[in-house]
């Protein structure tokens, strides 16, 4: 399947023929001084090493490359047959490339050593052979930076050995190995670029090199090399020490005339023998593993797999370059580079390289699922291959602009929807809200939407975001245009929806409907897919279809609205409460408080009923992040007293089937007051009452609650506790049945528990 092989950066350079070309999508040359600065310490530390142990060697790390099977005159070369063999490069660049520059560095030092060496015009044989040692390097260091091409008219005969795709000022562009063209237009990427002047003029100017890392970088190479030469840094053992290891280049050197030289003249040769010592052990003791596989996918699988300490590419990153070569010099001016743009902005800001690899999978599996109905995995072969299928199945140009546009507003979702964190009780003012109401939504609708939103992500029921982001798109793309207010009130009513259905599913049933949301996207039948089910995408069409799926569950019926909720309130009023999912129990305690006023029918004290709009608002955000209705509370304690000062039922705590967790024996309270509440129907009652009253602390009321309850003391604790607290609406219904001197009991709460399922259904379903 493979070719894998450890070798000596030597072996692995020096491969007649042989270059290096860096994709698109892999990150410009970003290695930073920590990186240089440790291979550096790396080749110094090797060299002392083997003056201990003449076997020792160092490993760097593994290369990954794909071999191009027919290279086309015009992409990577101007010239047929230039290169024999080009590889690109899939894990590995930044340290071939630094690797490269290191070599090029080395040679312009020996350079300059040689010269010096020159100047003496000394007739000592000791620098003769430093001379051919250095003629002999310098000869095997051209083989890391550059590879000859023996062709006609060839000029110069040898070329970078490492090209690249860049961004340039308005497109992506790639460098190209030329004949004989200007290397100034042919290579234009930072790395080759400086190659190709190495080639042509001997030396390492950084000076008109834009990438800040790679110009610090060389500055410190080449510092790090003439401390090296000078002895500054005493970090190579001795001279004497170094001549007597097994290093071909050194043999021939005679210590004893070294040290017979004077000062300077020893200082000359020592650092020569020094620079030649780090360039012996780069060559022939510092090993890689190079990993040569068979298709750029088993290329790409294999470097998510080994690729544990570097930042990992993705799917997004590796198909950026299909794009941009299909558009070739139309991306630069096109809208799909400004996707892409906003895009890369928003991945970009990832801290971590994990959580950027997440936020891809999360991205893809949704864009996937909604555009086709393909389920996406994790994996990055799969995601990729997706990703050049749906774009070559384009038809028309304007098809492919179209997905790369869904792609964006999929990220965009993310960015302004999933992205950002629950706001706390805090909050005044709702980022999610504003949002909405920016994209057209009145400021009522857009609250309500969030709501909807924020309860979906509470109860992690992520399938409804699929559906939803879909809308979403359609609403950022109905920006200015005639279709806005029309794409709000969809975007609108598709988050209702999708808050009604799966309360009425989660009361109900177990487990999550996310088959239903996959059906909506499924290509063997009516759907609402980017793809193919365009004329689908109403709200009245996903209403339908959670209607159908709640009858197919015998949870509803579609043609009788009495005999959906009958069939439905027989599964809820035995499921529905605190057992269950906690946000969906508390969402519709919620839906059966908001508008709901107490019931004052005889019999029918602590019911709640339809009051008048705006009488009671619980489903807006502030409500809903308030510390007022934090907490579900268990009206008759969830914990029987042990020591009960008052009567109660013991029916509410009788094995399995007790009506103790029921929606009807939950409300909503603070978590403060509910941490210090009294465990009794008498006590907590009073406490109802007090925040019902719009003057809580009036005598009268209070001591005819009391009497009322045969409570003979009033507790203290219970009128501080209600003096800090919020008119709470909710608790109306329990305060009259206590100001009746009413009792809690198993027949009530099964009673209320009716009533409440009666009311949400009916909520609900005028959402669905």
């Amino acid at each position: 399947m493979f070719e894998s092989k450890s070798e000596t950066l030597y072996d692995f350079f020096n491969n007649a023929g042989v270059a290096y070309y860096i994709p698109y999508y892999q990150r410009q040359y970003s290695w930073d001084s920590e990186n240089v600065e440790k291979m550096l310490d790396d080749l110094s530390d090797g060299v002392k090493k083997i003056c201990i142990k003449n076997d020792y060697l160092r490993f760097i790390g593994s290369i990954i490359l794909w071999a191009e099977e027919s290279p086309i005159v015009g992409t990577h070369y101007d010239s047929n047959g230039l290169i024999t063999k080009i590889y690109n490069v899939i894990d590995g660049q930044q340290r071939i490339s630094t690797i490269a520059i290191l070599a090029m560095i080395m040679s312009e030092k020996l350079e300059e050593i040689k010269k010096s060496i020159d100047k003496k015009n000394s007739s000592l044989p000791v620098f003769s052979d430093v001379a051919n040692s250095i003629f002999n390097r310098q000869q095997e260091l051209e083989e890391f930076f550059s590879t000859s091409v023996k062709k006609a008219n060839v000029n110069p005969a040898k070329k970078p050995i490492i090209i690249r795709a860049y961004d340039s000022s308005s497109s992506p562009s790639v460098d190209q190995w030329t004949l004989k063209g200007n290397e100034k237009d042919y290579y234009k990427s930072d790395v080759a670029n400086i190659i190709a002047e190495f080639i042509k003029n001997g030396t390492v100017n950084p000076r008109n090199i834009t990438n800040s890392k790679l110009k610090k970088n060389i500055l410190i190479i080449k510092r790090w090399i003439d401390e090296i030469e000078k002895d500054l840094l005493q970090c190579l053992p001795s001279t004497q020490i170094l001549l007597q290891q097994k290093d071909t280049s050194l043999n021939n050197i005679n210590f004893e005339e070294i040290n017979d030289l004077s000062p300077n003249d020893n200082d000359l040769a020592s650092g020569t023998i020094r620079v030649l010592s780090l360039v012996s052990f780069l060559f022939e003791k510092t090993y890689l593993t190079s990993i040569e596989c068979p298709t750029e996918n088993l290329a790409f699988d294999m470097f998510q797999s080994i690729n544990a300490t570097g930042t990992p590419l993705t799917a997004i990153e590796v198909f950026k370059p299909l794009v941009v070569n299909n558009l070739g010099g139309n991306f630069g001016n096109s809208q799909t580079k400004e996707f892409f743009k906003l895009i890369d902005n928003f991945f970009d800001e990832q801290k971590t390289a994990s959580g950027k690899e997440k936020l891809t999978d999360d991205v893809l599996a949704r864009m996937a699922l909604v555009y086709d109905g393909e389920e996406l995995g994790k994996r990055f072969s799969g995601q990729r291959d997706w990703l050049i299928k749906s774009y070559n199945n384009c038809s028309t140009q304007q098809d492919k602009e179209d997905l790369i546009h869904w792609l964006y507003d999929v990220t965009e979702y993310f960015k302004q929807v999933l992205k950002p964190t629950l706001p706390s009780s805090k909050n005044k003012a709702f980022p999610l809200s504003s949002h909405f109401v920016t994209l057209g939504l009145n400021m009522n609708d857009a609250d309500l939407t969030a709501l909807c939103i924020f309860y979906l992500k509470k109860t992690q029921h992520t399938m409804a975001h699929y559906l939803i982001s879909l809308f979403y798109s359609k609403l950022l793309r109905a920006q200015k245009t005639s279709n806005l207010q029309n794409s709000a009130n969809e975007f609108r009513d598709v988050c209702k929806a999708c808050a009604a259905f799966f309360t009425l599913w989660s009361s109900s049933l177990t487990g999550f409907p996310d088959q239903v949301y996959r059906d909506l996207f499924s290509q063997t039948k009516a759907n609402i897919s980017h793809l193919s089910g365009k004329n689908n995408q109403t709200s009245s069409f996903v209403k339908n279809h959670f209607r159908q799926a709640l009858e197919y569950k015998e949870i509803f019926d579609v043609q009788c609205p009495n005999t959906a909720k009958n069939l439905w309130m027989t599964k809820a009023k035995f499921r529905l409460g605190y057992n269950m999912n906690k946000t969906v129990c508390r969402f519709a305690l919620f839906v059966t408080a908001h508008d709901k006023a107490p019931d004052t029918t005889n019999n029918h004290e602590g019911l709640m009923i339809l009051g008048k709009s705006g009488a009671a608002q619980y489903l807006n955000c502030a409500a809903w992040f308030s510390l007022d209705y934090a907490e579900i509370e268990h009206i008759a304690n969830k914990a029987e007293p042990k020591a009960p000062k008052y009567p109660l039922d013991p029916l509410l705590y009788s094995g399995n089937a007790s009506a103790i967790h029921s929606i009807g024996n939950l409300t909503l309270l603070s978590k403060s007051v509910n941490a210090g509440m009294y465990v009794e129907w008498a006590d907590k009652v009073f406490y109802y009452s007090t925040l019902t009253f719009l003057a809580p602390t009036q005598p009268a009321n209070l001591q005819f609650l009391a009497k009322a309850q045969g409570i003979s003391n009033i507790p203290p604790t219970l009128i501080n506790a209600a003096a800090g607290t919020n008119y709470i609406a909710n608790l109306a219904p329990l305060a009259l049945r206590g100001s009746a001197g009413l009792p809690w009991d198993k027949v009530f709460v099964d009673k209320r528990t009716e009533r409440i399922c009666d009311l949400l259904f009916d909520d609900m379903t005028t959402w669905l």
